[in-house]
């Protein structure tokens, strides 16, 4: 008898745990009388549920990837937390639909792991930090109910719009798996390219064929894919593909001689295609990695490092300097030298040190690989834009794994400039300085630092910079760790501003200053506190009562959005709360009125 109301007992408190997740909160923010929404406001992903029989509420859900599937308008969500799942609404937040997944490896990194801690556990992620796992989103171009979305090394697919999803785990070794590209041809075929290999499925993920990414020259363990495109109407699969012996210092050179000095460059790295989705590949004439995108029926081509710093005249005295020779900035440097350097950062506007503008708009185009290559100065913002929008959020160079420990190079316009000191002095936390978005009526936005914070933030860099490695280059010894300091951000915590073009690029103008925006996400000052996420998030992975005084939890974090992102009558911007080791995420929404 004892045993049965023990049974029922358990049996009571399982069916309560198994309530249904639910987020957002209609009364909050959107209101029913609110029609026009025409302040900024934060993108409410709180929830409740229960756990155990106990009801758990949080204000605070982590969004690790947002995309939008244009031709349904429909909006998904990949979080870590509460759980590990995708939400999707398509109303704007209004209601959501939930899918929970049980990955080991990514409930391991999320902090879900059933493992109980000891020194081996937390030496093995340790060797992993500091990490980052990317997410892609990818639709069928005959059936955009059709979509599939990576979460890290794993592949979801969905037939009805993100409605139901089917996980899938088609690698063996997913700890070493860094998916970079999807693509979804008109045959319905999956392409899902990883650093070193091709998976495809022609039955929507059934079954799957697997071929390492090698070439008759090099094998696949000498191949790193970085970015890709697939033509549709040629069934022409290409491939920029780096070869780890040549370092992207080399590799950065090399794409402004080919670009700007029309330089013949041998090189193991650069673009190969293949027709037979990568079964077999052929290198083409082009030696360098580009990004690639079709624009009017035409393919274009970009160089994926930052090229226009190199197009800075220095002076010839500046030239015979060890910074400019060695990229050795130190205390021997004249301090004419300096403020020769520093003065070139302090002018730079956003175009000057992003990948492609109206600025630096040096491309390749053909019709035919095998055809000569021609390069063209583009005027044309529109292809411009569609250039950045491949270049802004490519994996494999927002992100280095270990980048503290990668060997640094005398290539002073490769180390030196402003987006490679913005991404190391970030820790490596941010995707680009500047980030766009274009609606339906053609006008642009985009996401660019504030100039208060960029004077400060050279300032810092070039300062600690000598401080921290006497006259060694940036990061030249492990121990050696650069990161801006939050308390330093002269805009109270959004060191952007958000500006719109209506003229395709030639002028900008303000959109919602810094100050406005400042108020908005942080209006009590406390989410850039280590101890707010930590009470707000990790105290609800573990239910279990816990005493913490805050004694290694009160660092600042540092904030800068990662994404921006286009809906009807909003602005969709990803924030970033982050330190080194740590990282959270908000979701705002900001109206484009003018």
């Amino acid at each position: 008898m004892i045993i049965k109301k023990v049974l029922y007992f358990f049996l009571l408190i399982f069916l309560l745990s198994c309530s249904t997740i639910q987020f957002g909160s209609k009364q909050r923010v959107f209101l029913e009388d609110d029609k026009k929404k025409d302040y900024v406001r934060e993108f409410d992903l709180s929830y409740s549920y229960k756990a155990i029989g106990i009801p758990v509420k949080g204000e605070k859900s982590i969004v690790e990837a947002a995309f939008i599937n244009p031709e349904i308008n429909t909006l998904f969500f990949c979080i870590s937390f509460p759980k590990v799942g995708i939400l999707r609404t398509e109303d704007n937040g209004i209601s959501f639909n939930a899918q929970f997944f049980k990955f080991s490896l990514l409930d391991e990194i999320y902090g879900y792991s059933e493992e109980e801690n000891n020194d081996e556990n937390e030496k093995r992620i340790k060797d992993k930090n500091p990490s980052r796992y990317f997410y892609h989103f990818a639709y069928s171009p005959v059936n955009p109910d059709k979509i599939v979305i990576t979460m890290g090394p794993f592949i979801l697919l969905s037939k009805n719009n993100g409605i139901k999803w089917e996980a899938k785990n088609i690698y063996f070794d997913i700890e070493n798996v860094k998916i970079r590209d999807i693509f979804i041809n008109d045959n319905e075929e999956i392409m899902v390219i990883t650093d070193d290999k091709i998976s495809i499925s022609q039955n929507w993920g059934k079954k799957w064929k697997t071929y390492p990414i090698k070439t008759d020259e090099y094998p696949f363990f000498k191949l790193e894919y970085i970015t890709g495109f697939y033509d549709n109407t040629t069934d022409i699969l290409y491939a920029s593909l780096k070869h780890k012996d040549e370092d992207d210092y080399l590799l950065s050179k090399n794409s402004y001689d080919y670009f700007y000095n029309n330089k013949k460059i041998n090189s193991k790295s650069g673009l190969y295609y293949s027709n037979d989705k990568g079964k077999t590949w052929k290198k083409s004439d082009v030696p360098v990695p580009v990004a690639l995108w079709k624009y009017n029926n035409k393919i274009y081509g970009s160089a994926i490092y930052p090229l226009g710093f190199y197009r800075e005249n220095f002076k010839d005295s500046f030239k015979k300097s060890s910074l400019f020779r060695q990229a050795l900035l130190d205390n021997n440097i004249p301090q004419q030298y300096l403020e020769e350097y520093v003065s070139k950062l302090l002018n730079q506007k956003p175009e000057d040190f992003q990948i492609l503008s109206l600025k630096n708009n040096r491309l390749l185009t053909f019709s035919n690989i095998e055809n000569d290559i021609q390069f063209i100065n583009e005027n044309d913002f529109n292809n411009i834009y569609t250039g950045i929008t491949r270049l802004q959020y490519l994996d494999a160079i927002q992100w280095k794994d270990l980048w503290y420990e990668k060997r640094k190079s005398g290539n002073f316009f490769y180390e030196y400039n402003l987006w490679m000191l913005f991404k190391k002095w970030t820790g490596m936390r941010t995707n680009d300085p500047v980030l766009y978005t274009k609606d339906k009526n053609n006008n642009f936005y985009r996401m660019v630092p504030d100039q208060n914070f960029l004077k400060t933030f050279i300032k810092y860099s070039i300062q600690n910079q000598m401080e921290l490695n006497s006259k060694k280059p940036f990061l030249k010894k492990e121990t050696d760790k650069e990161f801006f300091d939050p308390q330093l951000d002269p805009t109270n915590g959004f060191p952007v501003q958000i500006e719109y073009s209506k003229d395709e690029g030639k002028t900008w103008n303000t959109l919602i200053d810094n100050r406005h925006m400042s108020t908005i996400i942080d209006p009590l000052g406390n989410k850039r506190s280590g101890f707010y996420w930590y009470k707000n998030v990790e105290q609800k992975k573990v239910f279990k009562f816990q005493i913490s005084f805050g004694f290694d939890k009160g660092v600042s974090y540092l904030t800068y959005p990662i994404n921006i992102y286009n809906l009807e009558n909003d602005i969709l911007l990803r924030m970033n709360y982050f330190t080194i080791a740590n990282s959270y995420k908000d979701l705002y929404l900001i109206p484009k009125k003018f």
